[in-house]
């Protein structure tokens, strides 16, 4: 009887840690994977929709550090490592969208700058070669760009299954 009387008193729950991370650190996950592939492609309806990728990341990062688990690393101040790492990744992210931002949008003015010159039928030879040196530029900017990129993503030592639940940014 003394045994039935504690089980019904002393009713425990055994409550496990979550096996899978937060959806949001799943998807910044996923969009950072995402990015990392296929890298070496550099045609403007490729790089456009790395920029889009760049701004999906932009907001999901926004979700990240909106989280209670990310406010609460911003209080306590042991975890300021982690705190710095993700801002300065999360800086870094900001820089890296903008020069795509910017390659994008100097190909396009290139690109309508030839079309306005073929219409008046002008000699193209000369803004040939000016887009043709440009479209080098741009091309090294982007590489820089990845380069950056891929060093946030291997400087990061935050993963979503560390103790802390941070994500690598």
């Amino acid at each position: 009887k003394i045994m039935a009387a504690s089980k019904s008193n002393f009713h425990v729950r055994s409550n496990s840690l979550p096996s899978k991370p937060h959806p949001v650190i799943e998807e910044c996950n996923n969009l950072l994977t995402r990015l990392g592939e296929a890298s070496q492609a550099t045609s403007s309806s490729f790089i456009a929709q790395k920029v889009g990728g760049l701004e999906d990341l932009q907001l999901c990062v926004e979700k990240l550090l909106q989280l209670p688990l990310s406010q609460q690393a911003f209080v306590q101040g042991p975890q300021e490592k982690c705190v710095n790492e993700l801002v300065d990744g999360s800086l870094g992210l900001l820089d890296i969208y903008s020069t795509a931002k910017d390659a994008v949008l100097h190909t396009k003015e290139c690109a309508r700058e030839i079309q306005s010159i073929r219409r008046r039928k002008v000699s193209l030879e000369t803004e040939i070669k000016k887009y043709s040196a440009s479209r080098k530029v741009v091309k090294k900017a982007i590489q820089k760009a990845l380069t950056s990129l891929k060093g946030v993503e291997s400087k990061s030592s935050f993963s979503p299954s560390s103790k802390y639940g941070c994500c690598a940014v």
